[in-house]
């Protein structure tokens, strides 16, 4: 729905250009080094992608979901952004990306903080068939460390999916507050126990004891 009718002639010239970095004749190097000098010989397009703003994001969002080197740099493009759309589409990168754009887009989205956090709380109150595979997005919450992360995470701890209680107990376990003890106990019983809230239940009482 968010793909533009007319094409914007300019923004698809330059990611034509940025899809360059997928010519293994241009670049034959891999790993990080080929990414180092992928991003420096394209510093010119991606400024002008930066540049451009959140009407390149139609353009941009279909290379994430390609395994490419063009699709690792769409993070980073849409951090620079930071609007609402440019947050959202991180998190859909997060979910559906392929692997690097999505350890991208959860690193960026950290980096964004506590404005991350009211995405993350959308997120989980759309699209409800896709929440297993938002665990990304849950341990992102831990990360950030705000009060509005902590208070999402407890709310998490009651998700109908184990999978998503799990991971949530791991996150809230990174905040050192023993006062969550209670809730990721009774969760923990709930599903009947999982590794991750397991060990965050345990390091929360190792502190409680200390």
């Amino acid at each position: 729905a968010m793909y533009s009718v007319k094409g914007n002639t300019i923004i698809v010239a330059l990611v034509q250009r940025l899809q360059t970095a997928d010519d293994p004749d241009l670049f034959p190097e891999k790993h990080s080094q080929g990414l180092e000098l992928r991003k420096t010989a394209l510093k010119d397009t991606l400024n002008q992608l930066e540049a451009t703003g959140p009407e390149s994001i139609p353009y941009l969002l279909p290379l994430a979901c390609k395994y490419s080197w063009a699709g690792l740099f769409v993070p980073e493009i849409l951090f620079a952004y930071k609007t609402d759309t440019a947050i959202r589409a991180l998190i859909d990168i997060s979910m559906f990306g392929f692997a690097y754009a999505s350890g991208a887009s959860l690193n960026f989205l950290e980096k964004l903080g506590a404005t991350a956090t009211p995405y993350i709380e959308e997120a989980f109150s759309k699209n409800k068939a896709f929440d297993p595979i938002k665990t990304g997005i849950v341990s992102v919450l831990g990360n950030i460390q705000s009060p509005d992360a902590y208070d999402l995470l407890l709310r998490l701890l009651e998700h109908k999916s184990s999978h998503i209680v799990n991971w949530a107990g791991d996150a809230l376990g990174k905040f050192n507050n023993i006062n969550a003890l209670p809730a990721m106990i009774a969760a923990n019983e709930k599903i009947g126990g999982e590794k991750m809230i397991d060990t965050a239940i345990q390091k929360l009482k190792d502190l409680q004891d200390f």
